[in-house]
């Protein structure tokens, strides 16, 4: 079951690095092979700008990739390879209806790609908490601490590794409260907690549906 599904995915994962110059780059992510060429991964990685580097987790050089459509509102971006990956195979689209709360999930991504040259790949497991909807958007609610470096991952289904929703953000309880105050100047440090925040299946399913990936 999980370890099948992991197996599964992992083919679809790949390793997000934005500004690389050679062998530095000034940020990284994760991302996830939705179509033959196309890659989804958050969009909040891309504020920074700069050239987009896909790197699949099974081997191989670094490769281009072209926006497609940016989707701030939704924490979204779909990207474009140069060229398909031989080894990669794309993973399954997320389903019609949302999975109900309590379904075990799992997130794959590439944490901390500072320290781990080459990426390590981690796999967290958790189940949907509860569903919170902020603007314009229902996340999924997880229990599970998500790592630096883990946003834009797929969250995927334990049962058959079938996309659930896209990892969005790590909450900071420190940070979050620091912020509705209004409080000024450095931010306070990183408070962690076993909370992270997923882009829901369904907003998924209406970009993949606006380029013909369903």
């Amino acid at each position: 079951m999980l370890p099948d599904a992991i197996a599964r995915v992992s083919r679809a994962l790949l390793h997000l690095r934005i500004g690389e110059a050679g062998e530095r780059f000034e940020h990284a992510g994760s991302a996830v092979l939705v179509g033959r060429q196309e890659v989804l991964t958050a969009a909040h990685l891309l504020r920074h700008g700069g050239p987009l580097f896909g790197h699949a987790v099974g081997g191989g050089g670094p490769q281009p990739l072209t926006p497609l459509e940016i989707d701030t509102e939704h924490d979204l971006a779909l990207l474009r390879l140069e060229h398909p990956l031989p080894e990669a195979q794309p993973i399954a689209p997320p389903p019609p209806e949302p999975p109900p709360l309590g379904t075990e999930v799992a997130f794959l991504g590439t944490p901390f790609a500072d320290i781990f040259d080459p990426p390590l790949v981690m796999t967290m497991r958790a189940i949907i908490g509860n569903r919170y909807r902020l603007g314009a958007v229902t996340y999924d609610v997880l229990d599970a601490a998500a790592a630096e470096g883990m946003s834009g991952g797929p969250v995927f289904s334990t049962r058959n590794g079938q996309l659930l929703g896209l990892l969005s953000a790590r909450f900071d309880p420190a940070r979050t409260r620091a912020r509705l105050r209004g409080e000024r100047g450095a931010p306070p440090a990183p408070q962690r907690s076993p909370i992270a925040f997923a882009v829901g299946g369904a907003d998924i399913r209406r970009l993949l549906e606006r380029h013909d990936l369903l």
